[in-house]
């Protein structure tokens, strides 16, 4: 099967996992700080990440100052910040509202890119990417009680929460992350060395906050069983397997192309929601569904010509 293919059907399952995270984070956070939580998860995914590594290269993969610097700055936006302002959002907001907020992230990632990496974008890109972001809005409008099913609120825009800003904030770091991550591949580092490095970069910053604000280690090893199955899905395939894979598509197919893919991450979180949670889907929501589904598709129009034209002419 052509590597692209397997790309996209790799961030169909991220965009599925990440918006299962939306309903875990919510158990994880109900009795226990979002500093201790986030340095498990991380703890976790830092160890199974270096064993990988360690696996692989057998030695330290040769970086220089530069690359390190880069690494550092992932951990610093893409685990550090992200994690700490998701895990705040997701404490103080309903879940549907920060995935629809985080799903601001593509647009601020294409922009970035356009400036920092001078990377083009069509027009057809641009209209996929606004098309896709309609439909987050519609989802999160006729989902959100305080918006009486309007298809677009204005009341979510007004008067923003500390939660709604944490959410935001989410959208921000994760896009500069995306353009750092293009950057270390346009340098040639390996997809596996710039998930390790920032997981563990990540690590080290979330562990001072741990420390200093988290729960004791006698409250830790009396968490419950569901705690941990939580904390480990997070962990391993939230994490170290999401990551990953991200990673490896943007290498793939590019940072705008593979960016457009969060835009899903609302509707998935409601579609999980519906499966395991008995929460109805109206057709308000199909909509913005399809609306979702064509603007990911417009955007990777170019690339998806490309890979039947290989694969069928």
């Amino acid at each position: 099967m052509n590597r692209s293919v397997i790309s996209y059907i790799k961030l169909i399952a991220v965009i599925f996992i990440w918006g299962s995270v939306y309903h875990v984070a919510k158990y994880l956070v109900k009795d226990t700080d979002i500093y201790t939580v986030a340095f498990l998860r991380f703890l976790i995914s830092s160890i199974i990440l270096a064993l990988m590594y360690c696996r692989r290269y057998h030695q330290l993969v040769v970086l220089n100052s530069q690359h390190w610097k880069l690494l550092f700055l992932g951990g610093l936006f893409g685990v550090f910040s992200y994690t700490t302002l998701f895990f705040i959002a997701e404490s103080l907001i309903p879940a549907n509202q920060v995935a629809i907020l985080f799903a601001l992230a593509p647009c601020i990632t294409v922009l970035l890119s356009k400036y920092f990496l001078h990377q083009n974008i069509s027009l057809i890109a641009y209209l996929g990417i606004i098309v896709a972001l309609i439909g987050t809005v519609v989802v999160i409008s006729v989902t959100e009680p305080a918006c009486s099913g309007k298809l677009i609120c204005y009341d979510l825009v007004k008067n923003l929460s500390v939660g709604q800003i944490c959410a935001l904030g989410t959208a921000v770091v994760m896009a500069v992350y995306n353009v750092i991550n293009r950057k270390l591949s346009q340098l040639e580092v390996g997809s596996l060395t710039i998930t390790t490095f920032t997981t563990i970069f990540g690590f080290i910053l979330l562990s001072v906050n741990f420390l200093v604000f988290g729960a004791s280690i006698n409250d830790i090893v009396h968490k419950p069983l569901l705690f941990w199955v939580a904390i480990i899905y997070i962990s391993v395939l939230a994490t170290v397997v999401c990551y990953k894979w991200f990673s490896d598509s943007i290498q793939l197919i590019g940072t705008s192309n593979t960016a457009v893919f969060l835009n899903g991450i609302p509707l998935a979180a409601i579609i999980l929601g519906f499966v395991f949670f008995d929460q109805k889907i109206s057709v308000d929501v199909a909509i913005a569904a399809m609306l979702i589904i064509g603007g990911v598709i417009l955007t990777n129009s170019q690339a998806i010509i490309i890979i039947i034209k290989k694969k069928f002419i």
